[in-house]
């Protein structure tokens, strides 16, 4: 019986679902709940800018949408800054995000500096804040991972060997001393 077998035996099936389906989260084929999730149809709104390029919303023209710039490539992450819509809407990006939507009626009033460093250390509290809970969910599941892993290998360190486990010996590497003494001893 190789190891593979002798886990195999050891492991419940429920523990080694569990830890089969943990370790397909981290592999690069998508579980399939994610293809079929992918296959779903993103709703993308274009808008044109006064300086005639197009951008492209994911679902409505709100804060927090990503944003992308349309090119003849394709699509691609728009540039952070503030972009001018041709019906005077000012869409403030921050990292492929929208962080501000400003209509034509809504006069913008006169910042003082400090209130525009202000606003730009938001907007980085908010990308920060973004990528704090995304790693936080990747270290919830890899700490899961790594506890279902465990009890693997406790279950297979707990489980008593039930058959010896013999070394295979390699007679032509051996020199005539050492193949006397397995003789002596009843190892041959």
């Amino acid at each position: 019986m190789n190891l593979n077998e002798t886990i195999n035996n050891i492991l419940p099936s429920e523990l080694k679902a569990k830890l089969k389906s943990a370790f397909m989260q981290f592999s690069e084929t998508p579980a399939v709940a994610e293809v079929a999730k992918e296959q779903e149809p993103i709703k993308m709104a274009e808008v044109k800018l006064v300086d005639g390029n197009t951008v492209s919303v994911e679902g409505e023209l709100v804060v927090g949408a990503k944003i992308f710039l349309v090119t003849p490539e394709g699509l691609v992450v728009a540039p952070n800054g503030e972009h001018v819509a041709e019906d005077g809407t000012v869409i403030t990006v921050m990292d492929g995000v929208i962080t501000e939507v400003a209509s034509k009626e809504e006069e913008a009033p006169e910042m003082p500096e400090q209130m525009s460093e202000i606003n730009k250390l938001k907007t980085e509290m908010a990308s920060m804040l973004a990528e704090l809970n995304s790693l936080k969910a990747e270290f919830a599941k890899q700490n899961e991972t790594a506890k279902l892993t465990l009890s693997a290998i406790n279950t297979i360190i707990e489980t008593p060997v039930s058959e010896p486990i013999e070394a295979k010996i390699d007679f032509s590497s051996l020199t005539a001393y050492q193949k006397h003494k397995l003789a002596k001893y009843g190892k041959i």
